[in-house]
């Protein structure tokens, strides 16, 4: 995720990928399909109890640790930086909605049955609901985030974030040493412990508002500040600790995942801490050479991983339906998945290739008046 950043008083963009992102833009993927997997077999095969099925909204929380991460990486690389408000506006505006607008229209034919109805019942929510949806702000409305396409509600709240970044993102990720690891402490304390709290007595006391509570920008605010200091943190280290190529990281990512499955059981937030120490292993890490060329295919798919995630549910209420005349017996779910996970891989390539590129493009050209990574 590239993109144009102030420094000093001039504009200056990334050059080239650091190695902060080498590793971490695969695990883009591999989250993205957790969500495909989730939707698949509660969506299509909703009575087989699959295995890890829960694994995909682990996953989204791992897109707001690493969304802060990663931003942070890109918009403050040392303590001077400064963001340019437009631009960084114009820049994540190009980069997330273009294949926004492909999911609204892959899902908009079984949207309109609910939108009839909601016109029935009142003429102001039938305006202010799809125009919610279109400008990203159906997470501020109670029992409107899963609307339209399911998973844009977290594109609501990554909206949110996005409004906040250029004011905390820059003198979080300048914290270094001790108060670093502190603020990276609080916010994960609050990400894990409080915040799941909070929500657990706002639905004992009103349990029409849980949905709204549990996807809301403030409520799973201190997951993006968790990835922004982990940045803050990880430059805090020594050199030394930095671009390390051993067999070791893998282990210790594999025991990081065998606890957030254990954690995960008793509260998915339980698993922030976990992800959080995932993103740094990943970040302090290189690919060994012998796996060079799996990293190129793996950087690639990690790239397609938002148009994956923001338009395979529209895929899925296409592909489940015809899947499903061919065999309901559970022992095909998993082949129909596969077939679903690739064919909607590809698809999401195409858009990044024939959609996505030339609408940044185009967006960047138009409103920042000259081209700018995002």
């Amino acid at each position: 995720m590239d993109a144009a950043f102030e420094q000093g008083s001039s504009t200056v963009a990334p050059k080239g990928r650091s190695s902060y992102l080498a590793l971490l833009t695969p695990s883009r993927y591999a989250a993205a399909l957790a969500v495909l997997y989730l939707h698949w077999f509660t969506v299509v095969y909703p009575g087989l109890d699959a295995p890890g099925v829960q694994s995909g909204n682990l996953a989204v929380l791992f897109f707001f640790v690493l969304s802060g991460f990663i931003l942070a990486h890109v918009y403050c690389p040392d303590a001077s930086a400064r963001i340019d408000v437009r631009r960084f506006a114009v820049a994540r505006f190009a980069r997330i909605y273009p294949a926004y607008l492909v999911g609204l229209l892959l899902t908009l034919p079984y949207y309109v049955p609910a939108w009839l109805h909601l016109n029935r019942n009142g003429a102001w929510a039938s305006v202010a609901q799809p125009l919610a949806v279109l400008t990203l702000t159906q997470t501020a409305f109670r029992g409107w985030s899963s609307v339209w396409n399911v998973p844009a509600w977290s594109l609501s709240v990554e909206a949110f974030f996005y409004l906040l970044f250029p004011w905390i993102g820059p003198p979080l990720a300048r914290l270094r040493g001790r108060a670093a690891w502190i603020g990276l402490g609080v916010s994960v304390f609050f990400a894990s412990l409080v915040s799941p709290r909070l929500v657990a007595l706002v639905v004992r006391s009103r349990p029409e508002w849980g949905d709204f509570a549990n996807r809301n920008g403030l409520t799973l605010l201190p997951c993006f500040l968790a990835g922004i200091l982990a940045l803050a943190a990880v430059r805090s280290m020594p050199p030394r600790l930095r671009g390390k190529s051993s067999p070791a990281l893998l282990g210790v990512v594999l025991v990081l995942l065998l606890g957030i499955a254990f954690a995960s059981r008793r509260e998915n937030q339980l698993a922030v801490p976990f992800f959080v120490t995932i993103v740094m292993a990943l970040s302090l890490g290189r690919a060994p050479t012998a796996l060079s060329s799996a990293l190129v295919w793996g950087t690639a798919l990690g790239e397609a991983s938002y148009a994956l995630y923001i338009v395979h549910y529209g895929l899925l209420l296409l592909w489940g339906p015809l899947w499903l005349r061919l065999s309901h017996q559970p022992a095909f779910a998993w082949i129909g998945f596969a077939l679903f996970a690739v064919g909607a891989t590809a698809v999401s390539l195409g858009i990044g290739r024939w959609v996505e590129a030339p609408a940044r493009s185009w967006i960047r050209k138009r409103l920042a008046g000259a081209p700018s990574k995002g």
